[in-house]
């Protein structure tokens, strides 16, 4: 095979993993969660592509005559608080300059990426 062999990961062998997120800088995901298809040869891991469940916030809603209240913030410490406990965060996509400024006075960091999807 020109890629060796593509499965699935199975649980016991995330450890494997573990070295590759470390010199790249990354975190190894929730294996209890989490998912991988991996490539292997026969000098070891080619490469993977991880599946994981992500917390994202979003769609933000304030009625009209409730905009430029502020309401945001009581609301997105409801979410946050919900998520401290786990020591989890999430992520929240913006649609433009008025959610980047939300997201700014809110202190959350830009990621600077851009977000693809794919229907099943």
């Amino acid at each position: 095979m020109e890629h060796g062999e593509i499965r699935l990961l199975h649980p016991e062998e995330w450890r494997k993993l573990a070295p590759i997120f470390e010199a790249e800088g990354g975190h190894l995901p929730n294996t209890q969660y989490a998912t991988a298809a991996v490539a292997i040869d026969d000098d070891g891991i080619a490469g993977f592509w991880t599946l994981q469940p992500v917390l994202h916030a979003g769609p933000l809603w304030i009625r009209e005559d409730k905009r430029g209240t502020g309401l945001w913030r009581p609301l997105n410490q409801a979410l946050v608080d919900l998520v401290s406990a786990s020591g989890s965060g999430f992520y929240s996509f913006s649609d433009g300059p008025r959610m980047d400024h939300v997201f700014t006075q809110l202190g959350y960091t830009d990621l600077n990426y851009r977000v693809w999807k794919r229907e099943g």
